[in-house]
């Protein structure tokens, strides 16, 4: 009886010890910590277009030296590429390093810092900026603009942000409302974009009778943004539309249009005209 007993303590002894090894292999992770310093970005919050974000990150490895840090960037929450990184063989790594913000207002920018140890292991620390603007009063409404049908002779296209025609011929970057017609005769009243960035949503009048600040546009927009399209179908008169352009490097790119008329001619003379309030 004692000989069985002992026998099957053995297995129960391996398992034991098999156990109390768990954690033995686990390595250490670096630690990663932001500098809070006067203009230095160290914790979630707006940002403008065009300035410059500045980081300074201190990185410290717990066990064999760090190898290096990196710093990449994602937009929206889509794919992150790498725009920095700095390779150190020490334990301490003090790292300052900024990027100039390109974006359209409204977009999140997300900055992801990777600290990498010598033994593989890794830390990450994530920063939210959102792309902003100081409230603006919106000074510029204008009357009377029109897209006609891309078929006809008359501009089938128009740049909110210089608030001009566009023709055929100019480049597709700046054309935030095109005409969809595709076909002589077919006056389709749709609207899409030449860069296929801009959104469109219908609202109430009220957002165009209440439109005074680059802000309440904002606000506005992330309302609708969620159900916005990229194209916008069967537009009528005294329909309003927001519109986010997504045009890079410009101040301000929502804009509010009020319908003012939709002309369906011969021969392709067709149009939609509009009022629209932006920066």
């Amino acid at each position: 009886m004692k000989k069985l007993l002992f026998l099957l303590a053995i297995p129960a002894l391996g398992f034991l010890a098999s156990c109390g090894g768990d954690g033995e292999d686990e390595k250490p992770q670096p630690t990663l910590t932001f500098d809070s310093g006067v203009g230095i970005s160290s914790t979630d919050g707006t940002v403008v277009n065009d300035s410059i974000v500045k980081f300074k990150i201190l990185a410290t490895s717990n066990d064999k030296d760090l190898k290096n840090i990196s710093l990449s960037l994602s937009t929206n929450g889509g794919s992150a590429g790498v725009l920095s990184d700095t390779t150190k063989k020490t334990k301490t790594i003090s790292w300052n390093v900024s990027h100039k913000i390109r974006g359209t207002v409204g977009d999140v920018l997300t900055f992801t810092f990777t600290a990498t140890d010598d033994n593989g292991a890794t830390v990450s620390k994530s920063i939210n900026l959102t792309i902003d603007v100081p409230s603006q009063r919106l000074d510029n409404l204008r009357a009377a603009q029109k897209v006609s049908n891309i078929m006809g002779p008359d501009p089938g296209a128009y740049d909110l942000n210089t608030a001009t025609a566009k023709v055929v011929a100019d480049p597709l970057n700046i054309k935030d409302l095109l005409d969809k017609s595709t076909t002589a005769g077919g006056f389709t009243k749709s609207w899409g974009s030449g860069h296929g960035t801009s959104k469109f949503a219908k609202v109430d009048r009220s957002v165009f009778d209440n439109a005074t600040t680059t802000t309440f546009l904002s606000n506005e927009w992330k309302k609708v943004s969620a159900t916005s399209t990229a194209t916008i179908s069967n537009i009528a008169k005294d329909e309003y539309i927001l519109v986010k352009t997504g045009q890079v490097g410009v101040d301000f790119d929502i804009y509010i249009l009020k319908i003012t008329a939709v002309v369906d001619g011969s021969g392709n003379n067709d149009y939609i005209e509009f009022t629209y309030k932006g920066l």
